[in-house]
């Protein structure tokens, strides 16, 4: 009970008393009543109050050891693995035919869990699971995955086969274009050669049907030229095309241009040379070309490759153009390869295309298929582009994507600097990489999804991954994200479907293993160390901080500031192999005494007898335990108790070596909150269940006495064998009728426990009016504003 100044503002009898110093009730009065003005309104009959919920937990690993082994299985209310934060919510063992179960108390503001098991080896891997239900079965011995494909999507050429097996020899009835002459016409179905030797002269062509010029010596072009329809121009091993200075030749039509093997289009890269295509002209190479930039710029023009290109300048591939690599392809530092709408690039298994310091634009409808090597200096997409890589394919720089379709498949390897995906999508097959090695910045709608089954999964390895607003990253089936620095928000932890097994790893820690190799590049591997159990005992430290903050004038109503005693606690927990607790460590701290009576405060262990308590040992405030209220046995225990009750200490003010309310003033009566270290060791272990927070009986004795005395508990609790049991349904107390310490009508009660270091109310200030959403959450029954107490308004809290 409060001082003057405190409780008999509540009181609706004795109003002359608001101006009587140092005035209190001791004892229980029963004519004594204290006003329910300001106090919490419309509370649901059923509500618990109770700030936590309980899940039934069972973990199964995935034991590759055949039982030999312990894992250790850890749950957490936020992803360990990017969050240096997470707390623990439950920890212990399980292997094969031995899975880990429990029931777990959990912030009812925790929608989400993260459990994470270690292998013997010291592997470590984080699944992500929905709070949907008070039963939770995580199972890390396969995995799901809704995708319809356990491969991804792959796409061919419009080439059966590689041109360097095409010959095509010089017909011996070819006609010779002789070296002297300044210029020739060319008729159309007749075959030409020039023969070895020069010819510098011009060649005239107006079209027509399956015409050919076969080039066996040099010829040497001034001027621009156009290779109209129906022409043919084959250059054999050997023969060469150059330009005296620079030249343009546009293909047209159905015409085609062929360089065979050890033939050569224009032998100096310094020459301004430009190739250009239109309706589906092609040009065939199983030599070398030499150009500055290569135009595809009309409906189904090709550009076939077996031999060496070396561009000074650029490609462009438009309109149903089709660029196939067989073999390798070069362009020069700032060039880029830019696939326009509908065009195609394709690098076969042969087939390299090094651009370390160029470009690649793929735009609308572009596609890019890569079986073989492809290295690109940056790449930007457009929407309804994909890429299909079946090989290697690297990005020196960054990648700008937006709307574009990448299929990964197997043993592949997809890389960057720097990934900057919008409404991107990822098809990843198992043992796919896909790799940002400074930074991944998801814009909006982008999903990566591994589409392997069973133990199969594809690795996102990024060194550091940032989101901006709205729904950004999805990650989904059968993929392990090796990341260490992952901003940590709403899209994150909301977007993750954890009915698949997306698995989260430090950065440098993989636990997929992937070959280095041509495809994989480095690859993947696994820090693996010799297997073994953990050392047992095992110790458990929660990671969270249980505060009780109580009123002390039950059976009347108090002023609810929740203050009249405040004492925060932190367990931890010594448990063997078989998931059961030896010993248990509390952590008590004595924070605050909003009244003057002699409070008391102890713990029953409602699932533990008495005699189950081998001793209990004090470190730091023995002293508080003096006799007056709690008689302790050898063992530490209260007497006379089937439960054990462990108490903290016998009078609050002596505890904190003051008088009178401390603590709750700002300014005034100020002192160091006071901690016990209390050791509990058990004769027979107990369940996890036993000790979890929600089995530990918080209460406090108001009026002094050794039994029959005035005990407060937390709403729903039931009281130790040594309470006065005729207070029960006296004042506004409803126990009689219904569950134990809540008020009659508007079920109040008189203690919560908040999982957190509770920032409590000054002296005279509502709980409700402290905390703006308190009210919500009471009045929802618990459903609304879960995380009133982390929202105080200013200057109202100690």
């Amino acid at each position: 009970m409060k001082t003057t100044f405190k409780k008999i503002m509540a009181m609706t009898i004795i109003t002359s008393s608001l101006f009587i110093s140092g005035c209190q009730k001791d004892l229980y009065d029963p004519d004594y009543v204290a006003s329910k003005s300001g106090l919490i309104t419309g509370v649901p009959s059923d509500f618990n109050w109770s700030t936590i919920s309980s899940v039934n937990l069972t973990v199964n690993v995935d034991d590759q050891y055949n039982g030999e082994y312990y894992y250790v299985v850890e749950v957490f209310d936020s992803n360990p693995v990017i969050d240096s934060t997470a707390k623990l919510l439950t920890k212990g063992v399980a292997k094969k035919d031995m899975a880990f179960t429990t029931s777990v108390s959990i912030p009812q503001g925790i929608s989400t869990i993260y459990v994470r098991q270690t292998s013997p080896d010291g592997l470590k891997i984080v699944r992500t699971y929905e709070l949907s239900s008070s039963s939770l079965t995580c199972d890390f011995r396969s995995a799901i995955t809704k995708t319809v494909s356990n491969k991804a999507v792959s796409s061919t050429s419009k080439r059966a086969t590689s041109i360097s097996s095409i010959t095509k020899p010089t017909p011996v009835d070819a006609e010779v274009i002789p070296s002297s002459a300044k210029s020739y016409t060319l008729i159309s179905g007749h075959s030409y050669v020039i023969k070895s030797g020069t010819y510098s002269g011009d060649i005239a062509y107006s079209g027509g049907t399956n015409t050919k010029l076969y080039i066996e010596g040099e010829w040497i072009i001034s001027k621009k030229t156009d290779f109209e329809d129906g022409l043919e121009v084959i250059v054999q091993n050997g023969g060469k095309i150059n330009f005296k200075d620079g030249g343009n030749i546009t293909i047209k039509g159905s015409s085609s241009l062929w360089i065979m093997q050890g033939a050569i289009f224009n032998e100096s890269l310094n020459t301004n040379v430009d190739l250009t295509l239109t309706n589906n002209g092609s040009i065939n190479n199983q030599g070398k070309i030499n150009a500055d930039d290569i135009t595809m710029q009309a409906y189904g023009s090709q550009l076939n490759n077996s031999g060496t290109i070396s561009l000074t300048g650029s490609l462009t591939i438009s309109n149903n153009g089709e660029f196939s690599n067989d073999g390798k392809f070069g362009i020069s530092k700032n060039k880029k390869i830019t696939i326009q709408a509908n065009g195609k690039l394709t690098n076969s298994k042969s087939g390299v295309i090094s651009a370390s310091e160029g470009s690649l634009t793929i735009n609308s409808n572009g596609t890019v298929l890569n079986d073989g090597k492809f290295e690109i200096g940056s790449l930007t997409t457009e929407s309804n582009s994909t890429i299909t890589n079946n090989c290697y394919f690297n990005v020196y720089g960054d990648i700008n994507s937006g709307g574009t379709t990448y299929n990964l498949n197997s043993n592949t390897y997809f890389g960057c600097d720097k990934l900057q995906p919008q409404n991107a999508t990822f098809n990843m097959a198992a043992f796919s990489i896909l790799e940002a090695r400074t930074l991944a910045n998801f814009k909006s709608n982008n999903k990566i999804t591994g589409t392997g089954t069973g133990y199969d999964f594809a690795l996102a390895r990024f060194l550091k991954v940032t989101t901006e607003s709205g729904p950004c990253i999805s990650y989904m089936g059968n993929l392990e994200i090796e990341c260490s620095d992952h901003k940590k928000n709403g899209e994150y932890d909301k977007y993750i479907e954890t009915s698949s097994s997306v698995q989260s790893v430090a950065y440098g820690y993989p636990t997929v293993t992937i070959p280095a190799g041509d495809c994989t590049g480095t690859g993947s591997t696994p820090k693996t160390k010799n297997p073994a159990s953990p050392i047992f005992p095992i110790t458990v430290e929660s990671g969270y901080d249980y505060t009780f903050a109580m009123e002390d004038s039950w059976p009347a109503y108090g002023d609810y500031d929740m203050n009249d005693l405040v004492t925060t606690i932190h367990t931890t927990y010594v448990k063997n192999s078989s998931n059961t607790v030896n010993q248990m460590i509390i952590n008590a701290t004595l924070r605050a005494v909003g009244g003057t009576k002699p409070v008391g405060a102890a713990l029953q262990l409602d699932n533990v007898s008495a005699d189950n308590i081998k001793s209990v040992t004090y470190e730091g405030a023995k002293s508080s335990i003096d006799g007056s209220v709690f008689v302790l046995n050898g063992a530490n225990v209260e007497i006379g108790q089937p439960k054990a009750v462990i108490p903290f200490f016998d009078n609050a003010h002596k505890f904190l070596n003051c008088n009178g309310i401390t603590n709750t003033i700002v300014g005034t009566n100020n002192v160091s909150p006071q901690s016990v270290k209390v050791t509990i060791t058990f004769n027979n272990p107990i369940t996890t269940s036993s000790a979890d927070i929600q089995a530990l009986n918080f209460f406090i004795v108001t009026d002094g006495k050794k039994d029959q005395r005035t005990e407060i508990h937390l709403g729903g609790y039931n009281p130790t064998a040594k309470v006065n049991s005729k207070l029960f349904g006296t004042g506004v107390d409803n126990s009689t009728n219904g569950t134990k310490y809540t008020s009659k009508n508007d079920n109040l009660v008189w203690g919560m426990m908040i999982p957190t270091i509770f920032k409590y109310p000054v002296e005279y200030k509502n709980i409700k009016n402290v905390y703006p959403t308190f009210e919500s959450w009471a009045a929802s029954g618990g459903k609304n504003s879960t995380n009133w107490y982390n929202s105080p308004t200013s200057g109202l809290t100690y």
